[in-house]
């Protein structure tokens, strides 16, 4: 089964989509738009977690240094100097634990957007 597509619905987990687009709609945005932002606060979620779990079997897995982190360490400042600048703490900074603040971020955005990519 394709879990990160079309494998993640179930008859009994769209009481939470039925409200994501319900409190959209609540807060003022056409039915199109709600979901939109439904799917845009979903995939942020689902992204995060997948990307949070195969980072932590590959630092589960490593003996030192991921590839990810060899690689930023490796950047030059003179090509890449915000990165460069946090290169040395990439590791930690990469798996704090920030999913609420981020989707904090995810849903407030397109929710003070008024349509701004409607129709599409």
């Amino acid at each position: 089964m394709d879990r990160a597509g079309g494998g993640l619905i179930a008859p009994s987990a769209l009481w939470f989509v039925e409200e994501m687009i319900g409190a959209t709609e609540d807060y003022g945005h056409t039915p199109e738009h709600a979901v939109y932002i439904y799917r845009t606060i979903w995939f942020a979620i689902v992204g995060d977690l997948i990307i949070r779990a195969n980072g932590k079997q590959r630092r589960g897995r490593a003996t030192g240094p991921t590839y990810e982190d060899q690689v930023v360490g490796g950047l030059m400042s003179g090509t890449h100097p915000r990165l460069a600048a946090v290169a040395d703490r990439w590791a930690e900074l990469n798996s704090r634990g920030t999913h609420r603040e981020g989707l904090m971020v995810i849903i407030d955005g397109p929710l003070r957007s008024e349509g701004a990519v409607e129709g599409r």
